[in-house]
């Protein structure tokens, strides 16, 4: 049962039959290519746009003809309602960093709101932060919160977007 449209070209993943053998190949190259294992940002970025376009293309199957199930990347429903918990506290900046949000600024007066809304505190950053259940640290090294930013970027939620954003989950 393989989709119709043509096979995407890929640098990387020529071999690719099944999800299963992309995900390993996948693994194996980012062992080799990822700029914090030696490799650099560049190749990686490579690895994973071939990653993406073969993996919306190869049947959801196994090698074993199961229909396979890939996890979501995102949660969506999760990430909305962590930030509308927080998005009307007075004080605070949210903001997006990969896929974490952090908190940051007045937050000692929102300590219990915060807690209650799933979000974690670092004490090495001095700051509070959200990501979606299953997360798992895949190294040893920590970084600031100023090394965070700069290798998955940032993105303040300003007033103007919290104006804009509906009043109920």
């Amino acid at each position: 049962m393989m989709n119709t449209s043509k096979r995407p070209v890929t640098v990387f993943f020529q071999d690719c039959q099944t999800m299963d053998q992309l995900k390993a190949e996948y693994k194996r190259l980012a062992k080799k290519y990822h700029p914090d294992l030696g490799g650099d940002e560049k190749t990686m970025i490579q690895v994973n746009n071939d990653y993406d376009a073969l993996s919306a293309w190869l049947p959801k199957v196994n090698a074993q003809g199961e229909t396979y199930q890939p996890r979501e990347r995102e949660c969506p429903a999760a990430f909305r309602a962590a930030v509308m918990a927080v998005v009307t506290l007075q004080g605070i900046m949210i903001e997006l960093c990969g896929e974490w949000l952090w908190i940051t600024g007045e937050t000692r007066q929102h300590k219990e709101a915060l807690k209650a809304a799933g979000y974690k505190f670092s004490g090495n950053k001095q700051a509070w932060y959200w990501h979606e259940e299953g997360y798992r640290k895949m190294g040893k090294k920590k970084f600031s919160l100023d090394e965070i930013r700069g290798m998955y970027g940032s993105q303040r939620v300003t007033m103007a977007d919290r104006e804009e954003l509906p009043a109920a989950v």
